[in-house]
């Protein structure tokens, strides 16, 4: 059946669900998704080379660990409720659908506003544990709540494929983190204080920003809080939290770890964190890949199009694995712009944690899977076991090994968490025919990842004969998107 042909029944639901008859222009939808998401996520990279000869190696590593308690705390001040929001359009009735979404960020604010009051009330303790300065604490508070709603109207614009809001939204929030940072830094001549420009350069235009967005959904419905949705989303987000905070753990532990086990920690966990900023880029471009392909995903799957699926996720894997094995190839290079002499030789470890993210694109489909069937407790199970066998590993090498340690746990720690979920699709109390991902499936493209980081490890030292294997596999994989006329 066709993905755009009107009304369709899913044999194992009564809802019906409502698809446009008008054939929307599916490639454009992607490309605004990802460059927006792309300039959404993709701040830090851009300020980091800034940040890296403005801040010493000491306030570079206290921003790091500020970044690290926000997102360890944002699950827990949101409720991680926008993972509920996929579910919205193909669950529920459309006259319904605008309450839901309201509801659901009357959720968010229900949580922050108690764990808030409860952080107020213990502020002195709670800034001693933290090592930041009171102000800071609020800050953090603060910029969690921005990028609460900020998260959730972006993901809301994505879910609903309103791709230009989606996509001015994110530039809008880019450039103003950007250009309030680079102001604060300027202004800001007190050394001693050169990391609140990162802080609050971040923090002001989020809480700014949140406030719109907030207004935003309070044109959708008034109805903010509704029990019946509340009760909806509920066993769905909160096996989420646990999910979301167990991943952010298992990403940030090992900075804390760092810092306490080895000599000069605050520079090893700068040095780690830096590696890991560069790491991500590819996280970044799996993120904004991944959203354009969820609702895409979700429709097939409530189509039943199981032929459909399998096309399309072959040319998903063909297309990040090279975007992957491309960057591996320039990563030398670019370690070298973000990062200046201070962080010379980090291309190595860089190269390490790139594994560790492609074991993170390899889970999201199972992850991917199981949140359409609302098997969200399956993967915050995984996910806690993931991270614990992240904290064993780091204790156990990073004081032998320092930060390489602290890379190797983060690299094991996601494949073994891609197992867990492989291993863990199938049950019989679920109908899984549609999981069309075999362990064949995965292990080209993982071998290829492999390969590429092993070649550019071996070729450091020759530029050239990189970037042009690079050169050739991006012109490759944009013949292959022109041939087929369709990104995924």
């Amino acid at each position: 059946m066709s993905l755009y042909n009107g009304d369709f029944v899913n044999k194992n639901r009564i809802q019906v669900i409502h698809i446009p008859k008008k054939k929307v222009n599916l490639n454009y939808i992607i490309i605004l998704n990802v460059i927006g998401t792309i300039s959404y996520q993709a701040i830090n990279f851009l300020l980091t080379p800034i940040l890296t000869r403005a801040l010493g190696q000491y306030d570079f590593g206290v921003v790091t660990l500020y970044t690290s308690w926000i997102n360890i705390l944002l699950p827990i001040l949101s409720l991680n409720v926008e993972s509920v929001l996929p579910l919205v359009p193909i669950n529920i009735k459309q006259k319904d659908q605008p309450r839901y979404v309201s509801s659901l960020a009357g959720l968010t604010l229900v949580a922050f506003t108690i764990f808030t009051v409860i952080c107020l009330i213990f502020l002195k303790p709670i800034s001693a544990f933290l090592q930041f300065e009171p102000i800071v604490v609020i800050m953090l508070l603060l910029q969690c709540l921005g990028t609460t709603l900020v998260n959730f109207i972006i993901n809301y614009f994505i879910q609903y494929q309103k791709t230009i809001y989606q996509f001015v939204f994110s530039i809008g929030v880019s450039i103003s983190t950007f250009l309030f940072t680079l102001l604060l830094l300027k202004f800001i001549t007190d050394e001693k204080n050169k990391y609140l420009c990162r802080i609050v350069g971040f923090a002001v235009p989020y809480i700014i920003i949140g406030l719109i967005a907030f207004i935003i959904i309070l044109t959708l419905s008034r109805k903010m809080f509704c029990t019946d949705v509340w009760k909806y989303a509920l066993p769905i987000c909160i096996p989420f939290v646990f999910h979301s905070l167990s991943h952010h753990i298992l990403n940030q532990s090992g900075k804390v770890i760092l810092q306490n086990a080895v000599e000069d920690g605050m520079v090893a966990v700068a040095f780690f964190g830096f590696a890991y900023t560069i790491a991500t880029i590819m996280q970044v471009i799996w993120t904004a890949l991944n959203n354009a392909w969820i609702p895409y995903y979700y429709k097939l799957l409530a189509s039943d199009e199981k032929e459909a699926i399998k096309k399309s996720s072959n040319r998903y894997m063909v297309l990040y694995t090279g975007l992957f094995m491309a960057f591996a190839l320039v990563v030398p290079e670019v370690t070298k712009i973000m990062g200046g002499e201070t962080y010379y030789g980090s291309e190595k470890l860089v190269l390490l944690l790139l594994l560790g993210i492609y074991a993170i694109f390899m889970y999201s489909f199972p992850v991917n899977f199981k949140t359409y069937q609302k098997r969200t407790l399956s993967i915050a199970v995984g996910t806690i076991i993931a991270s614990i066998i992240n904290v064993v590993v780091c204790i156990v090498l990073t004081t032998k090994l320092s930060f390489w340690g602290t890379s190797i746990a983060i690299v094991v720690a996601y494949l073994t968490l891609f197992l867990i979920h492989q291993f863990t699709i199938r049950s019989k109390k679920n109908n899984t025919d549609l999981y069309v991902y075999g362990f064949k499936f995965f292990v080209p493209g993982f071998l290829l990842a492999l390969v590429s980081c092993g070649l550019s490890y071996v070729l450091l030292e020759h530029m050239l004969i990189r970037w042009i294997v690079a050169f050739t596999i991006g012109f490759a994989l944009l013949g292959k998107i022109i041939k087929q006329k369709n990104i995924f």
